[in-house]
């Protein structure tokens, strides 16, 4: 019967032993990091893969809490400007949003949305600012000249009937 128990007892801690999963992290390649250091591409604030693609910090739209940190996978030949980082955003939308131009200045980008299209309409006020939000933070985030994010509808200054811009005023500013 003792060697029984003694046996139990035995096993058991080799199963708890077992099913601890940590795992100790040693370096195997002292040139792992100097891998990842020559996929970071400098021009911009995306990362190399073994794919061809390169990632893209964006923020998406999580209807639970609002605007969340994401990444998109877009082809290494692509140029990041506002106009590919304003669709990347969009494409996340449940919601159909129309963008009739985006304008690239010195310091700045314009974001025009086509009249009665989302965030403007059809979405509750929550909605429409972490759609806004996403939109904004992104361009503020992979742009290094971009200072400030202006949101205009075709006909002149951004109105729904939550939110209201003039012509000359910034959504965010950096």
């Amino acid at each position: 019967m003792k060697n029984k128990i003694l046996f139990l007892v035995f096993v058991s801690c080799l199963v708890l032993i077992s099913c601890n999963n940590d795992k100790i992290n040693t370096p195997a390649n002292n040139n792992s990091k100097e891998k990842i250091d020559k996929q970071i591409d400098n021009s911009d604030n995306s990362i190399l893969d073994e794919n061809g693609t390169k990632t893209l910090s964006i923020y998406t739209l999580d209807h639970g809490k609002g605007c969340i940190p994401s990444i998109s996978l877009i082809d290494k030949d692509q140029i990041i400007d506002a106009k590919l980082i304003v669709n990347e955003v969009i494409a996340n939308y449940d919601e159909k949003v129309n963008i009739y131009d985006i304008e690239e200045n010195e310091d700045n980008v314009v974001v025009i949305f086509e009249d009665n299209s989302a965030p403007m309409v059809n979405v509750a006020p929550q909605t429409e600012e972490a759609m806004l939000d996403c939109i904004a933070y992104s361009l503020i985030d992979n742009l290094d000249y971009c200072n400030e994010i202006y949101f205009r509808c075709k006909n002149g200054k951004y109105k729904s009937k939550n939110i209201t811009f003039n012509v000359d005023e910034p959504y965010i500013t950096r």
